[in-house]
């Protein structure tokens, strides 16, 4: 049974690994629990009909309600006694806690974390994600992490449960996200349809959240055209969220709307063509696991500017493959940072070929394959404990 916390998500996230799991386990019955939404709205990317995989719609919530949470989580431990898993793995610690809260004696119960938010977060949240976060990791039988941070934080107490992916993290799909397969007279068209002639592309892409840098992004933009005017064009590769702001305030939203060098798409399962026309890809975020958006853009050969964040710190590396800024809560010095990495690559050319070569050196480690083959081996290993399955 795999708990995540929208249909949207598992799409993207789990989709590959739940057919890989029917090819290596042909006798598995794969439950999902999730909410019918589509938080990142993009078409499914597989049809399940042939398999033998069941859809269970609750309405986890993504933001912490008590009432909620305790209801949801109700109905997840009723469908566990059901339909008595031999496996319960959830992910993101939305699908998690609830989960977790009522769970049921004599079934494994993992969690996978895309991100900790107990070591990204400030304030009053920091004291919650602390609070919810330890509590699953005292609940769970084996905890899954995508980077080096968050390991180093929870197996100093919980090092018996932790196990850290060796991949970089949920990986790309590479024979998408493929340089080759576009032609400059493809990018070429590309571009006209779009109404960018010899201007550079910014690109950004996900949701257009404050704590994924969306926010700073467009306001770098805004500062760089007003100094370099009618050189750059941005693309806004994505769509909001409602339940997290995007930093911005309604006004900004409608001047931004309006701008004649900026490109907002919308949410798209073809993130790789307009990722073909980008000449930088700019995430300042500060809270990942291991950033799918930036293996993406590396796989594609663009130059990556990002926050010197945990997760991000892991793929990047400055100078080599991207360029990382000091992480600062002020907008204005990761602005003024961003801007004079542009103004950097633009002047010296050498470099940012070097960046754009050396992006693609190591482009078999971004693979979601890598993910995928171990995670097959951790279910073989539980699996075949079982003479219920099968493994091919």
């Amino acid at each position: 049974m795999f708990i995540i916390s929208d249909v949207g998500s598992f799409n993207i996230f789990l989709s590959e690994l739940s057919l890989s799991i029917f090819e290596h386990f042909p006798d598995i019955e794969l439950h999902i629990i999730c909410s019918a939404e589509k938080t990142i709205d993009i078409p499914n990317l597989y049809s399940f009909n042939h398999l033998n995989i069941h859809f269970h719609y609750l309405v986890i919530p993504r933001s912490i309600r008590i009432k909620h949470e305790l209801l949801v989580a109700w109905q997840i431990r009723r469908l566990v006694s059901e339909i008595k898993p031999d496996l319960v793995h959830a992910h993101f610690t939305t699908g998690i806690f609830p989960t977790i809260l009522f769970r049921k004696m004599g079934i494994p119960y993992w969690g996978t974390f895309h991100g900790l938010g107990l070591n990204s977060s400030y304030g009053w949240k920091k004291g919650l994600f602390y609070f919810l976060e330890n509590f699953c990791f005292q609940k769970l039988d084996k905890i899954f992490l995508l980077n080096q941070s968050d390991t180093d934080i929870v197996q100093t107490v919980y090092k018996s449960k932790v196990y850290k992916h060796e991949s970089l993290g949920l990986g790309c799909n590479l024979g998408k996200f493929n340089p080759d397969k576009f032609s400059e007279n493809t990018r070429n068209t590309l571009r006209q349809a779009l109404g960018i002639q010899q201007q550079k592309v910014i690109a950004f892409t996900g949701r257009f959240v404050a704590f994924k840098g969306f926010h700073v992004v467009v306001k770098t933009f805004l500062q760089l055209v007003q100094s370099y005017p009618q050189q750059f064009k941005l693309l806004l590769i994505g769509g909001l969220d409602p339940v997290h702001s995007s930093g911005l305030s309604t006004s900004q939203w409608q001047y931004i709307e309006q701008h004649p060098d900026i490109t907002i798409t919308g949410f798209t399962s073809k993130v790789e063509e307009y990722l073909s026309i980008s000449d930088y890809f700019v995430f300042p975020s500060k809270k990942e696991g291991i950033p799918v958006c930036v293996l993406e853009a590396l796989a594609m050969g663009v130059p990556v500017i990002a926050s010197d964040s945990r997760g991000n710190n892991e793929i990047i590396e400055h100078l080599n493959n991207g360029m990382l800024i000091p992480q600062s809560q002020d907008t204005e010095q990761e602005i003024k940072s961003i801007i004079q990495s542009i103004e950097l690559l633009e002047k010296k050319t050498v470099l940012y070929q070097s960046l754009k070569t050396n992006a693609l050196v190591n482009r078999s480690t971004y693979s979601r394959e890598n993910f995928i083959n171990e995670s097959i081996i951790v279910y073989k290993n539980i699996f075949c404990e079982s003479s219920k399955f099968q493994f091919h």
